[in-house]
């Protein structure tokens, strides 16, 4: 086989995997951190994002739920902290 052909092949992979990296989908009830070159960049909302996976390190993950609470109906004296748990 002729060297080009090689090189070119190899090219193409490259590529390929840069490009099937770059690309992310952020799930719903979820907000990416960005940070670029270990700096603050932006944060995503859930949706098909093009990431730069050279310069772009792992997104942080937080979550953006909704949490009910329950409290029980009673009386508490001031100062004190009623027991609640989370209804999740």
């Amino acid at each position: 086989m002729d060297t080009s052909i090689i090189f070119l092949a190899i090219l193409v992979v490259l590529v390929l995997v840069f490009l099937v990296k770059s690309i992310a989908i952020v799930p719903q009830q979820n907000a990416w951190i960005i940070e670029r070159l270990g700096r603050y960049d932006r944060t995503l909302s859930p949706a098909p994002v093009l990431l730069f996976p050279l310069l772009t390190g792992l997104p942080t993950s937080t979550r953006s739920r909704k949490y009910r609470w329950m409290c029980p109906a009673r009386f508490a004296l001031p100062g004190t902290i009623p027991s609640c748990r989370s209804m999740a």
